[in-house]
């Protein structure tokens, strides 16, 4: 099993005070994917590479609906629209 952390760190305030948790210490954001990426290529995963590359084209296809939808037009999109 994989895991990545998508949030830095999680603030939890209650009236008295403020407490943070953060599991990731590395300042490089892309560490802990590319640690998980690593793992997928070493495993030999293609199962959950596949399902990544599926989650990332779902969510690819949302951001060209929203950005044609708020009339967003590249110089590459002239073609197409």
């Amino acid at each position: 099993m994989y895991l990545i952390l998508y949030c830095r760190k999680i603030l939890i305030s209650t009236e008295d005070n403020e407490i943070e948790l953060n599991e990731q210490t590395n300042t490089n954001k892309l560490y802990y994917e590319l640690s998980v990426f690593n793992e997928i290529y070493k495993k030999k995963d293609f199962k959950h590479c596949y399902d990544l590359l599926d989650y990332s084209y779902s969510v690819m296809k949302v951001l060209d609906a929203a950005r044609k939808d708020a009339r967003i037009i590249f110089k590459a999109d002239k073609s197409t629209i």
